[in-house]
């Protein structure tokens, strides 16, 4: 009996020792300053509201700034942590975070926040949905003319009080090349959980300070914009048959504005500025002969001149190969070059049309 007395004691003793005395939990998880690693688990607790939470696997970290998160030196925050049974507790002024030691990715099964606000407890883990959240931003106006907005990506601020920052994807920077490269490895998560309550005003700051404080745009970008909408004139188009349109036709629109006293300040061209339209590219069309000379122009009549830009690598199309910049910018994006045809089929010959007033190619799928 006294045996078994000394047993439990000794198990009770170790369940509710601090994690840094604990010899199971000792080689598994360790804390330095405000850190705590666990196995391929990395907790990072930037302020007592504001924790990084990365996995991956091999324990391989990334310390380098990301395309949206730059600051990674930060003050130490005081983090308590120990062990509870299988579990890593770390604690701070405003948090409370579980993790299952060993469990690999995080899940709602393995992670876990809490905290308490007016006297009541609340908790976050995976995958919890935020119908609270306020919404950020279109990234596109595409397809309003449908009459339905698209769906809007969750924001920073939420009437919950919490956010999730899910960096797992974003290209880190590289020191020796001065850009950024694609993160190794697809398995990880690089999230970052901000917790503000009602204090807004906080989590702006937190974001700002992590993501980097956002510059004044110049004044000229309040101002009026316009584009001409100059597709149906790319060189090779039918459109071109009916009409010739040149430079001298965008400076007869800007001459207009200004002629009716009528604010303007930013010209966007829209991309028939491509000589190949829509698999994009970077030389200019027969439009502009003298491009030099149109933005020189532009300036001197106080316009900025923005390109609507499509380089060829989104879904709409491929970059064309005939733009004498292709083979630069394949380099840069690391996208193979295409083989070379090694013969060439004519399949015009076999081949017979006719029109189809009554469309039953159609009718007849």
């Amino acid at each position: 009996m006294r045996h078994t007395i000394l047993l439990n004691a000794a198990l009770l003793l170790a369940f509710n020792t601090p994690l840094m005395t604990q010899t199971g939990f000792r080689a598994q998880c360790k804390q330095e300053g405000s850190t705590v690693v666990c196995g391929d688990a990395r907790f990072q607790f930037l302020t007592p509201s504001l924790v990084r939470m990365e996995f991956s696997p091999g324990g391989r970290f990334t310390d380098a700034p990301t395309a949206i998160v730059l600051k990674r030196d930060w003050k130490q925050t005081k983090v308590e942590s120990w062990g509870d049974k299988d579990w890593l507790v770390a604690k701070t002024a405003g948090m409370i975070l579980r993790y299952r030691a060993n469990s690999g990715k995080f899940t709602r099964n393995n992670l876990r926040i809490t905290w308490k606000e007016s006297g009541r407890e609340f908790s976050w883990s995976p995958g919890d949905s935020d119908r609270n959240n306020l919404g950020g931003i279109l990234y596109s106006l595409d397809g309003l003319r449908k009459n339905r907005l698209p769906k809007v990506a969750p924001g920073i601020l939420s009437r919950s009080g919490w956010f999730v920052l899910d960096d797992s994807r974003t290209p880190v920077w590289n020191k020796e090349s001065a850009w950024i490269v694609p993160r190794p490895g697809s398995d990880s998560q690089d999230w970052f959980f901000f917790l503000y309550g009602r204090d807004f005003s906080r989590a702006l700051r937190d974001y700002a300070e992590l993501c980097g404080k956002i510059p004044m745009i110049p004044r000229y970008t309040l101002g009026a914009w316009i584009t001409d909408l100059n597709y149906e004139y790319l060189p090779g188009t039918e459109m071109v048959d009916k009409y010739q349109y040149t430079d001298k036709d965008v400076k007869k629109i800007v001459e207009r504005f200004r002629s009716e006293v009528i604010p303007l300040d930013i010209l966007v061209l829209d991309y028939a500025w491509h000589r190949y339209g829509w698999k994009g590219g970077y030389d200019w069309s027969d439009i502009f002969p003298n491009p030099q000379e149109f933005l020189d122009w532009a300036h001197r009549t106080g316009i900025k001149v923005t390109l609507n830009d499509h380089p060829g690598y989104s879904k709409e199309s491929v970059l064309s190969d005939e733009d004498s910049h292709a083979q630069i910018v394949r380099a840069e994006l690391g996208i193979p070059l295409p083989e070379k045809p090694s013969y060439t089929l004519d399949l015009g010959a076999a081949w017979k049309f006719r029109t189809d007033p009554t469309d039953s190619g159609v009718t007849n799928r």
